[in-house]
């Protein structure tokens, strides 16, 4: 319906217009006029039904065009305002607000109208007004092109106690996208979705792991990649200090004059698993069963490592003794043999333990 400030238009270029063919019949213009106000004031004064509703605001992804969103809007939220017959009958689910970017010709930011679906419902009553505010709203677009992005792994936890996360591979290693191109040119990377390695003792693969990084790209070759996890377990290396030397096989008629007691070793694997040695009983043993005589000797030595162990570091694999002749017994009365004197010792190989 016109209003006040119309309707008072509307009658002067009509009295204008009858003043000028000479038609004027101002008691009839007058009576009209006067009837028109009368109209206006009435139905503004009527008591009509209002309701306002918020509704989140909708973006129409119309590719067609060849732009696409690349920020947020100005609002997410519009205000709907309705007046008229059984307003306070509507809500929310009636009404979605929505801007169309297919009205969109160029990158950048775009001031775009605020349009409104109806329901069903609201379409049926024809005396139903509605209003949005804002009644527009500012977006970024841009223009959409395809490019090629690294896939880069979200791995979430630890492995368990005494295990590493070695390497991670990851099939395939690039995706294609499709998406704005300040988005694209300005992006390394998409991630994936989590992959848990939280108290993991073996290697694993996830088959069909998401992308999760997806927003503003409008596509994604592929939405699922594999993420295989190596988990090995931590190296670690222990010195052992005083580890008793065991000499077997002596010789009856002779004896240990002079020997190595102890050494230090280092034993590397697991860090589990060195963690928890403890030396064993014979741990380092000298054969002597080779020696006839008093003499010095380098002796070979055996070490009974662990099979899930090994040595490092200095490894002995001679040791040298000197043996004497054991003093008898004749008719009540000791006799000390002098010592046999030995052939020279060869030279002893690498690591070899001296005096």
């Amino acid at each position: 319906m016109k209003t006040f400030k119309t309707l008072r238009s509307d009658f002067y270029e009509l009295v204008r217009r009858l003043v000028r063919e000479k038609k004027v019949d101002l008691p009839a213009l007058v009576t009209c006029f006067a009837i028109s106000c009368l109209i206006v004031w009435v139905y503004n004064s009527q008591k009509v039904e209002t309701k306002t509703i918020n509704a989140e605001l909708q973006i129409e992804k119309n590719n067609s065009n060849g732009f696409l969103q690349s920020g947020p809007p100005s609002t997410q939220y519009i205000q709907i305002t309705l007046k008229g017959e059984n307003a306070e009958m509507f809500d929310s689910s009636d009404f979605t607000p929505y801007i169309d970017l297919s009205y969109v010709s160029s990158s950048g930011i775009q001031n775009l109208p605020v349009l409104l679906r109806l329901s069903d419902r609201a379409k049926s009553s024809i005396l139903l007004q509605t209003g949005c505010t804002p009644s527009h709203v500012e977006i970024e677009v841009d223009q959409i092109i395809t490019g090629f992005i690294d896939v880069e792994p979200v791995i979430s936890g630890k492995p368990a106690s005494g295990y590493e996360l070695k390497s991670i591979l990851i099939e395939p290693s690039r995706v294609m996208v499709r998406g704005p191109k300040s988005i694209i040119e300005g992006k390394n990377f998409v991630q994936t979705k989590v992959v848990n390695v939280t108290n993991a003792r073996t290697s694993f693969k996830n088959e069909d792991v998401g992308i999760e990084d997806t927003l503003f790209l409008s596509e994604i070759s592929d939405e699922s990649v594999s993420v295989e996890v190596e988990i090995v377990p931590i190296k670690a290396t222990r010195t052992i200090d005083l580890v008793p030397v065991t000499y077997k096989n002596v010789n009856p008629a002779v004896e240990i004059s002079k020997m190595v007691g102890s050494v230090s070793v280092d034993i590397h694997g697991n860090k589990s698993d060195v963690d928890s040695f403890s030396v064993p009983k014979d741990f380092i043993v000298v054969d002597c069963s080779s020696v006839r005589s008093a003499g010095k000797y380098n002796l070979p030595v055996t070490m009974n490592v662990p099979s899930n162990l090994e040595l490092t570091g200095e490894i002995y694999k001679n040791i040298s003794v000197t043996f004497n002749t054991k003093a008898v017994q004749v008719e009540n009365k000791r006799v000390d043999e002098s010592p046999v004197e030995a052939a020279p010792a060869e030279n002893s190989a690498a690591g070899d333990a001296d005096d």
